[in-house]
């Protein structure tokens, strides 16, 4: 059973103790952004794509199944803390955890744009889901969690967006795309929120024809556009090569170097286009000027509701910087909109939208005070 286990998480494991602790950290995947708030001798991170073997000798010795749950819960047991949080805020596991601690507070922090339905979180029949506290990224998302999860639901907005000023540094005079580039085969099948199985090519059809006349419309226009990447390891060069095949023009290619450049060279951008990049939702809480389209899905166009621009709650589908449609007379008309726009006048247009989608709280004051013992 323990060899099958490794062999599924690719042999990632390690033999620490767990100890005694004031805070748990529930995931590594950003951890290093709550470890900013919290004592580092006091907190631990838990978590389960790389198995601790102390916790798994543990269960077999209990007669527990080695699951998920059983697995964070009884690490919370050994190391009895105040406060367990954790930045995978889609684990349904986690919310399942209050239950069995009344007295330990557990903090959940919303770690990227939220599209999906409910059903995702596979919330059994009549289970009651508990948190202390989740910090979500706007008002939008209160109502989301309180259907299914009992929480006090604050926006918070993203916590390393909230790290970085809203100063603009400087411009770049060209525009800047995020990519949401990822290492799969076209012809890949993925189970899409659990509403369909569509191959990897419907994803990514409209968001390839988006980049095409994006790329025409710089050449045509001598600008060169710059693409945000997502990739600091060896993929950013399959990532560099994918973009060239699609654009077939001069780009520069802006490598991400650590968790905070991307953030950096958008700062400094002229205007930024996006399609359902967490990233580009973070900076509609700022000055810089953006774009986003919506993602129209191949082959599955009734899911397509949950890539339209600011879902659920806005509900228009065009508007002064966003559009469903994707051709080059809407990138121009938005492009023209906002390349006309004084920079007071766009605050104003897209502040009520803003606000709905994404809060801004710089140095992440509300978590830090949420994270005192």
């Amino acid at each position: 059973m323990i060899k099958k286990l490794f062999y599924f998480f690719k042999q990632n494991y390690n033999y620490k103790k767990i100890f005694k602790s004031k805070y748990i950290i529930i995931g590594e995947a950003n951890s290093e952004n709550i470890l900013k708030y919290i004592p580092s001798k006091s907190s631990q991170v838990i978590n389960f794509q790389t198995i601790n073997i102390y916790l798994i000798i543990k269960l077999l010795i209990l007669g527990k199944k080695i699951t998920k749950l059983n697995y964070y819960r009884l690490s919370i047991e050994l190391a009895n803390p105040k406060i367990v949080v954790t930045m995978q805020d889609n684990d349904t596991d986690f919310y399942r955890l209050k239950k069995f601690f009344s007295n330990i507070k557990f903090i959940s922090i919303q770690n990227g744009y939220r599209t999906e339905p409910k059903k995702t979180f596979l919330v059994k029949k009549g289970e009651k889901l508990k948190c202390d506290i989740i910090f979500c990224f706007g008002k939008q998302n209160i109502n989301y969690y309180k259907s299914f999860i009992n929480a006090n639901v604050i926006p918070l907005g993203s916590v390393k967006n909230n790290m970085l000023s809203k100063n603009i540094y400087g411009k770049y005079k060209s525009v800047s795309y995020i990519s949401e580039y990822r290492v799969n085969n076209e012809n890949t099948k993925i189970n899409f929120f659990n509403l369909g199985n569509i191959f990897w090519g419907d994803y990514i059809f409209y968001e390839k024809k988006l980049l095409r006349i994006l790329g025409n419309y710089c050449k045509k226009n001598n600008i060169i556009p710059n693409i945000i990447g997502r990739f600091t390891d060896k993929n950013k060069n399959k990532e560099k090569l994918y973009f060239k095949k699609l654009l077939k023009s001069n780009f520069n290619y802006i490598e991400k170097k650590n968790q905070f450049s991307s953030y950096n060279a958008l700062k400094r951008s002229n205007l930024i286009v996006s399609m359902s990049s967490s990233l580009g939702y973070e900076f509609l809480s700022r000055p810089n000027k953006i774009i986003f389209f919506s993602r129209p899905i191949r082959n599955l166009s009734f899911a397509s509701k949950y890539y339209l621009f600011g879902w659920p709650s806005i509900l228009q589908k065009r508007g002064f910087f966003f559009s469903n449609l994707i051709n080059e007379k809407e990138l121009s008309r938005l492009i023209k909109n906002l390349m006309n726009c004084p920079q007071k006048k766009w605050i104003k247009i897209k502040k009520p939208i803003e606000n709905q989608i994404i809060a801004f709280n710089f140095n992440n004051r509300k978590l830090k005070k949420a994270l005192k013992i």
